[in-house]
């Protein structure tokens, strides 16, 4: 029987041949904010968290982005870049992360950076379950928070 192993830490992942993986072109984003000495796994279980939901949901992914110490408050962080990078490239087409804090504290950074997503076609998924979403749903989403910053109505 075929399969293909790839081990983690203290967790082994297999998957039989026969296993559907939805994508390659998924990655997962790791972001911490503090660097203290008690928080130095933080990012590691959060990584091993999206590594098991993504096997659990059948995605392969095909590289891991981890910033760790850094802040939220804007997206200038190395790992965050070469995503970017990545992104424009098209080599991703899905993003695994945690919550949606992770990819900025900001809620307006973030809106503009989910709505450039929706634009590339690239999904996010967060394992929390406050952003899984399609391009549209996250067009959507913008459009509903603009709506109402601008107190005129929404067309859907």
């Amino acid at each position: 029987m075929n399969s293909t192993h790839k081990s983690y830490k203290k967790v082994a992942y297999i998957r039989m041949a026969n296993e559907e993986v939805k994508t390659s072109k998924t990655v997962i984003y790791c972001r911490t904010a503090s660097t203290h000495p008690n928080d130095c796994m933080e990012i590691f279980s959060q990584r091993d968290k999206l590594r098991q939901f993504a096997y659990d949901q059948g995605y392969g992914i095909c590289e891991e982005y981890l910033d760790d110490g850094y802040s939220g408050n804007n997206l200038d962080r190395p790992a965050f870049a070469k995503m970017e990078s990545d992104m424009a490239m098209g080599k991703i087409d899905t993003i695994i992360v945690s919550c949606v804090d992770r990819i900025a504290r900001d809620h307006f950074i973030r809106e503009d950076w989910l709505h450039q997503l929706g634009l590339m076609g690239i999904r996010i998924i967060a394992i929390d379950g406050s952003h899984e979403a399609s391009p549209l749903l996250q067009q959507i989403h913008k459009e509903t928070l603009n709506a109402i910053n601008s107190k005129k109505p929404m067309v859907v």
